[in-house]
């Protein structure tokens, strides 16, 4: 048999098996970062929120009689590979959608791409709340926008008599974000903000980090708001707490507590206050937490709650909504229509708007601060 015909013969066989699993199953991709220093354990965290979320819709009969199945993918936080794998992802597996990307960076790759046009599919959720991509073309966000965000975190810190403000920040897309936000809301309070970039490559963060903390020591500001996020953000906490350990420190909601309080210590960790995007995972107070941690430990009994697997629950029932009003017969169209005519949406106490002059989803905020315990409390 010719070597040709024969890789001809199983291609034919792979893209058989290929149309038939998509014919017997919802195929949702995914491309996220599950490696690197920027922040891992946000993009697992999104897989792991969707993945109990699908897991409990297939247990229940899945969405018009068909299972669910989420395909991620790992960038490892660099923007090209995001635009490179989603392009294989749409070529190979054909999804009906995308779901939980990450990365101020990554979705403007991805944006400028015009691979979502293109392909005609949605992205529901995207963990950035960057101005610059807000109501881009098929994207559905689901967190609030930064903007927002940073506006209330300026607010409580002004609250709490602060009024010079020290803002440090990556030298990238997300940091320039996050500094944008900050100083239009402290603008309008009339407070002073100075703002102190480190360089977030992986071979220079730390010792970029070590010059912000003697730039720090020296101006002797009141409090200090952290856009980082990943290795940068824990290595500055741990750096700063060294040199100034009373220094307040408030971080955006990208960055996880847990995470802090295993990299740097009690000691460093104790009194940061944390901009939160999502309700409380901790309590069942609100019915869309009380159901997220039933499942959970569910489906995922060995996994602690969390803001980003949340987050990633809250992306899939979106998502789930969207492709039960699409019908028996959904495709990309009928699900991109669907999100469109979403309208305000209630997922169990916490609300998400989405529609073709909507798509930011929510603008729920809140301010944590890790206590003398351990403990992150409201």
């Amino acid at each position: 048999m010719p070597a040709s015909w024969l890789k001809a013969a199983l291609s034919a066989l792979a893209f058989i098996a290929l149309a038939a699993g998509a014919a017997d199953s919802w195929i949702v991709g995914q491309v996220t970062s599950l490696s690197g220093t920027n922040g891992p354990e946000l993009g697992r965290g999104l897989a792991l929120g969707q993945q109990v979320y699908f897991d409990h819709v297939n247990a229940t009969g899945g969405v018009h009689g068909k299972p669910i199945r989420l395909v991620t993918l790992d960038d490892g936080y660099r923007d090209s590979e995001t635009v490179r794998l989603t392009r294989s992802l749409l070529e190979t597996r054909q999804p009906i959608a995308l779901l939980g990307y990450r990365g101020t960076a990554n979705t403007l790759a991805l944006m400028h791409s015009r691979l979502l046009g293109q392909e005609g599919i949605a992205l529901v959720g995207t963990l950035t709340g960057a101005e610059g991509v807000q109501g881009a073309e098929n994207i559905f966000h689901v967190r609030t926008p930064y903007a927002v965000e940073v506006a209330a975190l300026v607010e409580q810190v002004l609250g709490l008599g602060y009024r010079s403000i020290a803002l440090v920040h990556a030298d990238d897309a997300f940091g320039k974000a996050g500094l944008d936000a900050a100083r239009a809301a402290l603008g309008k309070n009339g407070a002073v903000i100075d703002a102190f970039a480190y360089r977030s490559d992986a071979a220079a963060f730390k010792s970029s980090v070590e010059t912000v903390s003697r730039a720090l020591a020296r101006a002797r500001h009141d409090a200090v708001i952290l856009v980082a996020v990943g290795e940068p953000a824990f290595e500055f906490i741990r750096v700063h707490r060294l040199a100034q350990p009373y220094s307040p420190i408030f971080a955006m909601s990208v960055v996880s507590y847990q995470e802090v309080l295993d990299r740097v210590g009690m000691k460093a960790a104790q009194g940061i206050g944390f901009s939160q995007v999502f309700p409380f995972p901790y309590s069942d107070s609100v019915p869309l937490v009380r159901e997220y941690r039933k499942l959970l430990k569910q489906y995922a009994p060995s996994a602690k709650p969390d803001y980003f697997s949340l987050e990633g629950y809250v992306n899939a029932k979106v998502f789930v909504q969207a492709l039960r009003r699409a019908g028996p017969k959904a495709d990309r169209a009928g699900v991109l229509k669907a999100l469109n005519e979403a309208g305000e949406l209630d997922l169990g106490g916490f609300y998400v708007r989405l529609g073709p002059r909507w798509r930011t989803g929510s603008s729920f905020t809140e301010l944590t601060v890790l206590s003398k315990s351990g403990n992150l409390i409201r």
